[in-house]
């Protein structure tokens, strides 16, 4: 096979290499649908509304969500989160969470500016510059019902107790996005597995009889689109949202060059010289 060119082998051949093609790109448009399901799923409707995203913590474009996802929103808790979604209507004695009092919806702020400060260890017990608690807010919201060691309420978190500074601390930290060690997990598993489905690609267009300089740009696309794409995800990291496009434009030519050169080699395999 190697000094072939693709038109020229015979049929058994010729199938084989095509259900090799076809059985990558299947692979292949799986794992770009993935990526895309997971980065356009939480999109915000609405504009931003105070730093990158929505003041909601919902990112609001794809560059958005790349952002979050390797760098993480640095305005958002899960304590910030919980409060102004599934636990807001807690804070309404209607359990409505779009009917809040002026108290309750006073009481909502206190614990999102607490949050938004910092989470200060002092304020959480003690009324500090006229204040109130937050531990006084948690518990006359009925919050401590559920979130106690010894709850005995129905679908209660004794997992996640709030009856201390300790317990309600490992939610008012900010999102980091992923972990160096999920994204070294991430980084090992796409460079060795891209980087065998593009030899494959890049050695079915070396068969082709396309110009020199086409194949030799579809071989190395795809390449390089893995290489900014990856590392696009650490400058992400450490860099924020400013990287943010090198990821999204990687992927760009990591699909192009891997489509394109399926296509070329399927070209060459069914169409030249027939």
């Amino acid at each position: 096979m190697p000094g072939t060119p693709l038109h020229a082998l015979d049929l058994p051949r010729k199938l084989l290499l095509t259900a090799v093609l076809a059985v990558l790109a299947a692979g292949f448009a799986a794992g770009e649908g993935c990526v895309f399901h997971q980065l356009a799923l939480p999109l915000s409707p609405s504009p931003p509304r105070e730093g990158v995203g929505g003041g909601g913590g919902k990112p609001s474009s794809i560059l958005d969500a790349i952002t979050f996802t390797f760098h993480g929103n640095r305005a958002r808790t899960r304590l910030k989160e919980k409060a102004l979604g599934s636990m807001r209507r807690f804070f309404s004695a209607f359990e409505d969470a779009t009917v809040l009092s002026a108290e309750e919806q006073a009481d909502l702020d206190r614990v999102l500016a607490w949050n938004d400060a910092g989470a200060p260890e002092g304020e959480f017990l003690r009324a500090e510059q006229g204040r109130t608690p937050i531990f006084v807010i948690l518990e006359r919201r009925g919050c401590l019902s559920c979130h106690a060691s010894g709850a005995a309420a129905i679908g209660n978190k004794k997992d996640s107790p709030l009856t201390t500074y300790a317990g309600v601390a490992r939610f008012t930290s900010p999102d980091q996005g992923l972990d160096a060690a999920r994204l070294l997990l991430l980084t090992h598993v796409h460079l060795l597995g891209l980087a065998v489905i593009f030899l494959i690609t890049g050695a079915a267009v070396g068969a082709t009889l396309w110009p020199v300089w086409l194949r030799g740009t579809l071989m190395a696309a795809g390449p390089l689109g893995v290489l900014a794409t990856v590392g696009g995800w650490w400058a992400v990291r450490y860099g924020g949202a400013p990287w943010a496009p090198l990821v999204f434009l990687g992927g760009i030519l990591m699909v192009a060059g891997f489509g394109l050169s399926v296509l070329a080699a399927l070209y060459d395999l069914w169409l030249r010289g027939n």
